[in-house]
């Protein structure tokens, strides 16, 4: 179980935080260290977002996402 909290901030945006959590095992590579910071305007669901994430030792120590709640037509 992922340890995750998802909550409205408007009518068109939710942001996601996601906190300490395994993303694979040693056996099928290593993420010695991967700090992220994205976004995306491209005209898709949930866009545009901003997300931010950092990862050491194939552990994601936290994982934040604000994003669009509407789908395309």
């Amino acid at each position: 179980m992922i340890p995750c909290v998802s909550f409205s901030v408007s009518k068109n945006y939710a942001i996601d935080f996601c906190v300490f959590y395994q993303i694979r095992k040693a056996e099928d590579g290593i993420t010695f260290f991967d700090l992220n910071v994205n976004t995306d305007y491209y005209e898709a669901d949930h866009n545009p977002k901003l997300n931010f994430s950092l990862i050491i030792l194939n552990w994601t120590i936290f994982e934040l996402t604000i994003y669009n709640k509407n789908h395309i037509n």
